[in-house]
């Protein structure tokens, strides 16, 4: 029988120890979405001199009129301002009422013309008659 040592591990100098795996998947550190603040600013001078983060967008509100602003940076920090009243400032146009056709002058043209067909057809069928050339 052989001596057995108190201090002898066995498992002591396995790598990984058992029932683990030594596979560790990479870990993607969390990355914060950028916030949206509201932010209340005394005119556009005001707002274009805001400071601003890259990577990040604020909403400014201007305390003198009806009006904000979307000031947004990008990772390099380049910096783009928009105005708004309801509707973006530069960028839409109102609709315009388009005029309506006139269908019943469509129709009266239309008529016309079929009414013209017809009797040109009647004409000609009236001479193949007269002619013989046809019966009835």
């Amino acid at each position: 029988m052989p001596p057995t040592n108190p201090y002898y591990n066995p498992t002591a100098y396995q790598y990984p120890p058992v029932g683990y795996s030594s596979f560790q998947p990479y870990q993607q550190p969390l990355v914060q979405a950028p916030q949206q603040n509201d932010v209340y600013v005394h005119g556009e001078q005001a707002a274009q001199s805001y400071p601003i983060q890259p990577g990040s967008t604020l909403r400014l509100w201007d305390d003198t009129a009806d009006i904000f602003y979307m000031k947004t940076a990008d990772q390099a920090g380049n910096v783009t301002i928009r105005t708004f009243d309801y509707t973006e400032r530069g960028t839409t146009q109102p609709m315009q009422a388009q005029p309506q056709p006139d269908f019943q002058e469509a129709i009266d043209k239309l008529d016309d013309k079929f009414q013209r067909q017809i009797n040109r057809l009647n004409s000609i069928v009236g001479n193949l008659r007269k002619d013989g050339v046809i019966n009835g």
